[in-house]
């Protein structure tokens, strides 16, 4: 699966990123860093940033160059999607994972 055509990646660090991204995005796409705890908070800090109905991708779910789970995404984005449960519908878990905001 590829990201949404209106999709913007931007691969700046995620807290000063979040200061001057717009609200009621409608995609959200998080492919930066491959450390968990980047793309932790990438999840956290963009979440706030999209109005239900929105998506939010997660590029590099299944990369495990690394052997310790903190150098991987997907550790990060399996933390994300427990704390967020009842909050989103899995569209896709493969090598990406997309997710539409329910609430």
């Amino acid at each position: 699966m590829q990201y949404p055509r209106n999709a913007e990646a931007v691969s700046s660090p995620a807290a000063v990123r979040s200061a001057y991204l717009p609200k009621n995005r409608l995609t959200t796409y998080i492919d930066g860093s491959h450390e968990a705890a980047d793309v932790l908070a990438d999840a956290v800090l963009a979440w706030p940033l999209f109005k239900p109905g929105g998506m939010m991708g997660f590029d590099d779910y299944g990369w495990r160059v690394f052997p310790e789970p903190e150098r991987r995404p997907g550790p990060a984005v399996d933390a994300f999607l427990m704390a967020m449960r009842g909050r989103f519908e899995l569209i896709h878990r493969g090598y990406q994972v997309w997710i539409n905001k329910t609430r």
